[in-house]
């Protein structure tokens, strides 16, 4: 079983290494501009969007 530690570390490692996979929820005044800022610093994201039941067209 891996501690939280080990959770750690290699959630730091990937950050560090720019492999983390970052992930926007919702793409608003505040969303977009974040997964930008996260593209422009070389980050990947998932290309999937999805919309809920309650959502916006």
């Amino acid at each position: 079983m891996v501690d939280g530690a080990q959770h750690l570390a290699e959630l730091l490692r990937r950050i560090e290494s720019k492999q983390a996979l970052i992930g926007v929820v919702g793409l608003g005044y505040v969303g977009l501009p974040v997964a930008v800022t996260f593209a422009e610093a070389g980050f990947r994201g998932g290309h999937r969007a999805a919309r809920g039941k309650g959502g916006h067209p």
